[in-house]
C-alpha cells in the first residue's frame, strides 16, 4: 500500500488498485480454503491504511467527465451502427439506449424473456449478471418503446436454436469481450467516448430533465427504492409500469427514427 501511495495518481485510482488486490487475494484465500488451509487477505482496508490525500485529488466540476451522452451523440452512435455494424450489435445498442438495463443483464437475456407484444424484457436470472438489489426473489423488468419493435422482430428472425437472445460460443451467452468490441469500434470511428454504462446514466439524466419523479425513475431503472413512494412502484401491474415508461420516455423524437419506414 505504501508503494501505491507514493505513485503520482489520483486517490480514486489508488483505491481501484486496492480493490483489485483485495479481489485477487480473496480468490487466493478461497483456493487455500478448498485445501483446508487458512490464508488471511494481506491487503489492509481503509480503516487500517488510508492513502495520503492531496489537493489535486479534488477536481474542478468543469473538468469532470459526466459520463453521459447527449441525444445528438446517441443519434450519431445509432446511425453509425445501422450502416456499419451487424444487426445483433444494433439490437444490443437499441436495448441499452431505451431500457437502461446494465450490459450484463442485456447480454444474458433469455429468448423467452423478451416480450414484444407487451414491450418489456425480464432479466436478472443468470448468475452474476444481476446487479440490482431490487426484489432479489423476482426478475427485473425493463420496458422499451413501440418504435424499436420492428428492429427486434427483424433480429429475432436471424436467431437459431439457442436459449439466449444474444448467443455466444457454444451454449453460452454473448461474452463481455464480445459486447465490449461493439462500443470500442464505434467510439474509435466516430470520436465519441462512451462505455455501456453511459446509456444508463444518460437515460436517468434525461428523465430528470423532463421532470420524472425520482421514485418513478428508480422503479423504471430497477434501482432499489430510496423512498416510501418508490415501494409503491413495485406493486404496479406491468401495464401501469409500461404507461409510466411511455409517459417519461425522453427519447421519443430521436432523429435516428425519423427516416425509419
Amino acid at each position: 500500500m505504501k508503494f501505491i501511495d507514493k505513485q503520482n495518481v489520483q486517490l480514486n485510482t489508488k483505491e481501484t488498485k486496492r480493490f483489485t488486490l483485495v479481489s485477487f487475494f480473496n480468490y487466493v484465500t478461497k483456493m487455500y480454503l478448498a485445501n483446508d488451509k487458512t490464508y488471511n487477505n494481506p491487503v489492509p482496508s481503509k480503516k487500517i491504511f488510508q492513502f495520503t490525500k492531496k489537493s489535486t485529488d479534488i477536481k474542478r466540476f468543469s473538468q469532470i467527465n459526466l459520463q453521459i451522452l447527449s441525444k445528438k451523440q446517441i443519434d450519431e452512435i445509432l446511425n453509425y451502427a445501422e450502416v456499419n455494424a451487424d444487426l445483433r450489435a444494433l439490437t444490443v445498442l437499441l436495448l441499452e439506449v431505451y431500457t437502461g438495463a446494465r450490459i450484463s443483464e442485456i447480454r444474458t437475456l433469455l429468448r423467452e424473456d423478451v416480450h414484444l407484444d407487451e414491450r418489456f424484457l425480464e432479466t436478472g436470472f443468470t448468475i452474476d449478471a444481476r446487479k440490482s438489489t431490487l426484489n432479489k426473489e423476482s426478475g427485473l423488468i425493463f420496458f422499451y418503446p413501440e418504435i424499436i419493435v420492428p428492429y427486434l422482430k427483424k433480429y429475432e428472425k436471424t436467431l437459431e436454436n439457442s436459449k439466449w437472445y444474444f448467443p455466444g460460443y457454444g451454449d453460452q451467452p454473448l461474452s463481455p469481450a464480445s459486447v465490449r468490441k461493439i462500443y470500442v469500434e464505434i467510439r474509435k470511428e466516430i470520436g465519441v467516448y462512451f462505455s455501456w454504462h453511459y446509456f444508463r446514466r444518460s437515460l436517468i439524466t434525461e428523465r430528470r430533465k423532463i421532470g420524472c419523479p425520482e421514485d418513478v425513475s428508480e422503479g423504471l431503472m430497477c434501482h432499489a427504492s430510496s423512498s416510501v413512494e418508490g415501494e409503491s412502484y413495485v406493486k404496479l401491474t406491468v401495464k401501469e409500469k409500461r404507461d409510466l415508461y411511455d409517459k417519461w420516455d425522453p427519447y421519443k423524437n430521436l432523429e435516428f427514427f425519423k427516416s425509419f419506414k
